[in-house]
């Protein structure tokens, strides 16, 4: 059996003043000169992460958390953290996502097969990932 995945989507900047509390796919795009670390990720409330990585201290055993928070410091002025809207998404034919994102993704799977989706599409288009530690 061959499965067919087709998505219609954009990345939409975060207003950093104004962060939501909905259940997103997200990433961090970390700039020096040329290159770029890309961290992506999901939540099931987006407002919640984004304090978790920039006002709380990330516990000793949170290995992405500290690593994200070190790059947050490290690069302040030369990075941006980005949502994930899609349009529309249909596996097999079927649709899943019409419009309706945040009520779809408070599916924990659908955000994990999303978020591994975009970590794939990254690494293929030779970007530098930071992959979760978790696996």
């Amino acid at each position: 059996m061959k499965d067919n995945i087709e998505i219609k989507f954009q990345w939409k900047d975060i207003d950093i003043n104004n962060v939501l509390q909905f259940p997103a796919i997200y990433r961090f795009i970390f700039y020096h000169g040329n290159n770029k670390k890309i961290y992506i990720g999901e939540t099931s409330n987006l407002k919640r992460r984004y304090e978790q990585y920039n006002e709380l201290k990330a516990h000793s055993s949170q290995t992405t958390n500290l690593e994200i928070q070190k790059l947050l410091d490290e690069y302040k002025d030369k990075s941006k953290m980005q949502y994930l809207e899609v349009s529309y998404l249909r596996l097999n034919n079927k649709l899943v996502i019409n419009n309706n994102q945040n009520e779809i993704l408070k599916n924990s799977f659908i955000r994990k097969f999303l978020e591994n989706y975009f970590i794939i599409k990254s690494q293929l288009m030779d970007r530098k990932i930071i992959v979760n530690k978790k696996g």
